[in-house]
Parts: structure tokens; C-alpha cells; sequence
């Protein structure tokens, strides 16, 4: 059976009735995923972390897909300005604006416009709303200790140095450098690497005769 028109509209808002008053669930397994759920007490939608199996529907991928699901059930009407801000009720039943307060303790890293790696996309939100700072996902980063993250940095001219990937060696965090317009094989001639004795430990370097590398117009 079909419904159209106005009944079709009615259960289709009895359906996100339904799933946006449904209480947090995270689910029974192992592993861990960034989630967004309606929190029908104040209104808002939430990060959360998903164990991947069982839960509910009341289960976003994403904060704009929560808000899109939930839009009519959300009271709050004022107007933020920090970015990723948001309205919110406080404990007086008044309209306010606060930034994210808790993010998934999730690490899936993200690179971002000031040069800081944050373990996900939620704590770069948080972190340019208390600062008040447009800052935004330059690249996905690393999801493990070896592999490196390519990147093609835009737009591709004026060849410089800059942060590109991080990695992880022995514990610490080490910043791969890349330049803009040109991959690393071509920096360098053939001079460069050969007779080079100098013994490199951190994964992926190699050992470079600097005295021949060559030079690009532009480079700071």
C-alpha cells in the first residue's frame, strides 16, 4: 500500500518523531566510530562514539545529517557567530550559543589550516569555535604509526617547504616536508643521492647530498 499527499507527510513526521526521541545508544561491539545522535533534552545534536553493531536510529553520520533528520524538533532559534557554534537551552530555558562540549574519543586524525593535527574532525571543530578561528580540514591524517598520508597541496606553484604528513617514529611525531608544484623525485638530481653514506632511521627518509639539490624560482 502507498500513501501520498498530507498521510504520507504525517508518518513521515511521526517517523523522525520516533527517531529523534530515541535515547543514545552506543551498541555492544568492539570497535569505534564517530556518531551523531538528537538529544531530546536539549534539543541539540551530539557527537557520540558507535560500536559499529546494534544501537538505534537515532544514529547520524554526520552533525548536518542529525540536524537535517531532527530540524522541527529543534527549539532554540538564536544565532551564532563562532564557527561550528550552536544554540542551545540552558538550564534557565534561555537561548544561548556554546561550542561543542564533549567529542568521541575516536582517533581518526585530521590536518588542519593552523598547522595542528587533531585526533578527529570533531575536536578541530571544537577547538576553532572556543578560539573563534575559521579553521579548516586541509587533509585527512595518518590512522596508523607507519603509513604516510599523499597529499597534493593546491594550488601547485611557488615551490616551498611545508608540514605535509604526519608519521610516528619511536613514539614521536615526526612531520614529513613536501613542496608545493613538484614531487620530492624531482628536487633533486641524480648527484644528490649518489655517495650519500649518511645512515637514516625514520621510516621512508633517505639520505640527500643538500649541496645538490636543485633550486626553484619562488622558494623560501
Amino acid at each position: 500500500m502507498e500513501f501520498n499527499g498530507p498521510l504520507k507527510l504525517t508518518m513521515s513526521f511521526f517517523a523522525e518523531f520516533i527517531r529523534c526521541n530515541l535515547t543514545k545508544q552506543s551498541g555492544n561491539c568492539k570497535a569505534s566510530f564517530p556518531r551523531w545522535f538528537f538529544n531530546r533534552k536539549t534539543k541539540q545534536c551530539e557527537p557520540f562514539s558507535y560500536s559499529g553493531c546494534n544501537g538505534n536510529l537515532n544514529n547520524f553520520l554526520s552533525e548536518y545529517d542529525c540536524w537535517k533528520g531532527c530540524r522541527a524538533f529543534i527549539d532554540c532559534k538564536k544565532r551564532c557567530h563562532a564557527p561550528f557554534s550552536r544554540c542551545v537551552n540552558n538550564s534557565r530555558s534561555e537561548e544561548e550559543c556554546e561550542c561543542i562540549q564533549e567529542c568521541p574519543k575516536v582517533t581518526k586524525e585530521v590536518c588542519g589550516s593552523d598547522n595542528v593535527t587533531y585526533d578527529n574532525e570533531c575536536l578541530l571543530k571544537k577547538a576553532a569555535c572556543e578560539k573563534y578561528t575559521g579553521i579548516q580540514i586541509q587533509f585527512q591524517g595518518n590512522t596508523n604509526q607507519s603509513s604516510i598520508v599523499h597529499h597534493w597541496l593546491k594550488p601547485r606553484i611557488d615551490a616551498r617547504f611545508v608540514r605535509f604528513s604526519p608519521t610516528s617514529f619511536f613514539g614521536q611525531r615526526c612531520m614529513r616536508v613536501e613542496l608545493y608544484g613538484c614531487k620530492e623525485s624531482h628536487l633533486y638530481t641524480d648527484k644528490a643521492f649518489k655517495d650519500c653514506k649518511k645512515r637514516c632511521n625514520a621510516p621512508f627518509s633517505r639520505c640527500v647530498n643538500n649541496k645538490e639539490m636543485q633550486m626553484y624560482s619562488g622558494m623560501s
